[in-house]
């Protein structure tokens, strides 16, 4: 089961944002409301019509309506299957099954910033169990890049062969799962590098 969370400005917006016709109502309610202000200040200075229009701004605040689209995604995604998979979409990556968590928070782009506190880094669904930890000291990262092949400034390519024991509960990934993940880092690195939606936040935030 998944509970999905939010305060009354996000259920508000939740509720508006199932309507079809969502943007029409926001157009029209807001114009209604610049015309009563404008052709007559006294009604303006009402309690009905202020509390009207606090009303309008809380509902239709970019923060609330971000948070009900984050609450759409997040039920869209309670049924996926918990595996590893290329993802190609900010949507999918915010709502990474937790395998996929895993190995995207391996990318060192991903916890540069993450130890630097400019991503949430999946919030409570993460468990860093190697703090501080990156590139080819991050045990998840070589397991990732264990025999791939990188270009090379020196020498062309390269390829890493880690030697060590796997511990317990893991595997050897398969070459077609290394493929899904190196591929959504990609992906996640031209989200990083955009500077705007947090690709590791359920809630969509910022970075």
């Amino acid at each position: 089961m998944q509970i999905v969370y939010g305060g009354n400005e996000a259920f508000d917006a939740l509720l508006y944002r199932n309507n079809p016709h969502n943007q029409a109502h926001q157009a029209y309610l807001g114009a209604r409301l610049e015309s009563m202000s404008n052709s007559n200040p006294a009604m303006a200075n009402t309690e009905f019509f202020q509390r009207a229009k606090q009303m309008y701004d809380r509902i239709y605040s970019s923060e609330a309506m971000t948070i009900a689209r984050a609450a759409i995604a997040q039920v869209g995604h309670i049924f996926q299957e918990d595996n590893i998979r290329f993802l190609n979409t900010l949507v999918d990556i915010q709502n990474a099954p937790q395998t996929m968590q895993r190995w995207i928070m391996a990318n060192p782009v991903v916890r540069e910033k993450y130890h630097a506190q400019q991503c949430d880094g999946y919030s409570d669904t993460y468990q860093d169990v190697f703090p501080g930890l990156l590139r080819e000291h991050h045990y998840d990262y070589r397991r990732v890049m264990n025999h791939v092949v990188e270009e090379d400034e020196q020498h062309g390519w390269s390829v890493s062969h880690y030697v060590e024991d796997i511990f317990e509960g893991d595997r050897e990934l398969e070459l077609f799962e290394k493929a899904h993940i190196l591929s959504t880092w990609e992906v996640i690195e031209g989200f990083m590098k955009a500077g705007d939606s947090d690709p590791t936040s359920i809630w969509n935030s910022k970075l």
